[in-house]
């Protein structure tokens, strides 16, 4: 993993991480509330997809796991080495907190601490091992302790240079940011669960909002009520294909209707493509999965620039 530096403003990055979840937050009956974002500065150089990944995992666990209540995201800042600042993100909770054993597990790749985390709320068990290892390339930490009242305490520390150190940032073009001032919304549609964890781990790095469907029929009964940015769609899967539920999907009204859909096939002749597409998918990346691959086709399909192939077909 790498973390680039480019001119942002922290304090609208904070706000709108947190906007984003609100709605989330409120669905469960939870507040979600924010605090000292006034005190950080409006522009300062560092990787704000990489900081908006964090906070996003960080929130997301915490509404995820807490029953009643709410969530605050708790912001401090403070004066670093050779003209830097360091932010303290901390994301606390009202849930039940944790046992010594889950602290000591908490960041060990895979390991969800708990059994029936997996069954119930899904995951791979990467976010916080990903979330750590992106505080401490952005010159910080990601720690966690029980809260003196309860619940759950996640602080990430992350150090910014002055902005104008840096030269402004460059012109979006990454998969993250294609889908605005938030990270994209991406439904993973595989009948088989090592499929399933294998397309979410590759998402990871983007910051995306990853969700999961384990058939063409489970796919669009997600799609029918919850809008996304980009389907993943697996083209053999027990039961209704691919293919067919993109047919269905594109044919039937709903929020979905027209949203950007990738094949995820092991067959990927002129032939099998010609039926992705025909099909109503934006295009097709081959299995097993190649990260850079991937990662260019969703950039592509999100930004609506034409596959390479009928870019070459129509010069």
């Amino acid at each position: 993993m790498r973390v680039e530096s480019v001119a942002f403003d922290p304090r609208r990055l904070v706000r709108d991480v947190v906007g984003f979840w609100t709605a989330e937050a409120q669905r469960k009956g939870l507040f979600l509330a924010l605090t000292g974002e006034a005190a950080l500065p409006m522009s300062a150089s560092g990787d704000p997809m990489r900081l908006r990944q964090i906070l996003n995992n960080l929130i997301s666990n915490a509404v995820k796991f807490t029953g009643s209540g709410g969530v605050t995201l708790e912001v401090e800042t403070h004066d670093g080495p050779n003209g830097t600042t360091e932010l303290s993100l901390t994301v606390a909770d009202t849930g039940r907190g944790l046992t010594e054993e889950q602290l000591e597990r908490l960041f060990t790749p895979f390991d969800q601490t708990d059994d029936t985390i997996a069954r119930t709320h899904g995951g791979t068990g990467l976010g916080l091992a990903i979330s750590r290892e992106l505080a401490r390339l952005m010159g910080g930490d990601l720690t966690v302790e029980n809260g003196a009242r309860g619940g759950a305490r996640f602080t990430a520390r992350v150090r910014l240079q002055s902005a104008a150190e840096t030269a402004p940032a460059p012109q979006k073009t990454q998969a993250a940011t294609a889908a605005g001032h938030r990270p994209p919304r991406i439904l993973v549609v595989d009948d088989h669960p090592i499929g399933r964890k294998a397309m979410s781990v590759l998402l990871q790095p983007l910051g995306a909002v990853v969700a999961e469907a384990d058939s063409g029929e489970a796919a669009l009964d997600a799609l029918s009520v919850e809008r996304f940015d980009l389907v993943l769609m697996d083209v053999t899967m027990a039961g209704m294909g691919g293919h067919e539920a993109a047919r269905r999907l594109r044919s039937q009204p709903g929020p979905n209707r027209g949203v950007a859909m990738l094949a995820a096939s092991g067959l990927t002749g002129r032939e099998d493509v010609a039926a992705c597409l025909a099909a109503g998918m934006n295009g097709c990346v081959a299995k097993p999965l190649e990260p850079a691959a991937l990662y260019a086709a969703i950039e592509r399909v999100l930004t609506g620039a034409p596959e390479p192939e009928q870019a070459t077909e129509a010069a």
